[in-house]
């Protein structure tokens, strides 16, 4: 099924009818930090508010895999150098 779509301002990569994987948005924020503290992480809201940031800049690509309409993991990828 592999399909690009856009929705708004993102594009949605359809993998089948329960996966995708588009940018990351703010109101992922709270649900990726309620999978982490079950992991036994120690997330906090301002490191992904720094991600989304980072992204709205141009300096990184945040992305989020969705399955079943949850947060089911994310990667950011910087294409800009942010600490030399």
């Amino acid at each position: 099924m592999d399909v690009y779509k856009r929705y708004g301002d993102y594009m949605v990569y359809q993998i089948n009818d329960s996966l995708y994987i588009r940018e990351l948005l703010q109101t992922d924020i709270d649900e990726i930090i309620k999978n982490e503290l079950e992991q036994g992480w120690h997330p906090t809201k301002e490191k992904y508010m720094g991600r989304l940031k980072d992204s709205e800049q141009g300096d990184c690509i945040s992305l989020v895999a969705i399955f079943k309409e949850h947060v089911a993991g994310y990667i950011n990828l910087y294409i800009k150098e942010k600490n030399g």
